[in-house]
């Protein structure tokens, strides 16, 4: 993940966990979807980052 710090660009390697955004208030992802075989449905990981389902 590439983030803009106070001397430039900083580079944070994130493997597990939630990763929060900067840019869109509100909006974060669980890492582990993005290496999950078969990915999850995209229909349902809207639903947890909207607070519409429980983990």
């Amino acid at each position: 993940m590439h983030r803009r710090g106070g001397s430039g660009w900083e580079v944070e390697r994130v493997s597990r966990g939630r990763l929060v955004s900067a840019a869109v208030p509100g909006f974060w992802l669980e890492v582990e979807w993005l290496w999950a075989r078969p990915l999850p449905p995209a229909e349902a990981c809207l639903r947890r980052i909207r607070g519409e389902e429980e983990p």
